[in-house]
């Protein structure tokens, strides 16, 4: 199975949002930031999944 380029950009733009956000909540988020690296977390396995799922 191959992927285009765009879905390989949409891959790897979200792990980097994935690995950002565990850093910011290792680096101690607290408050509204937790709230917003665990949603960016949650949103874009959300967007990953449905990349790398092609029919």
């Amino acid at each position: 199975m191959t992927y285009t380029a765009r879905e390989l950009v949409i891959f790897v733009g979200g792990l980097v949002a994935i690995i950002a956000s565990i850093y910011n909540i290792a680096a101690g988020a607290t408050g509204t930031g937790l709230y917003v690296s665990c949603f960016v977390i949650l949103m874009f396995i959300i967007v990953i999944v449905m990349t790398l799922k092609k029919e």
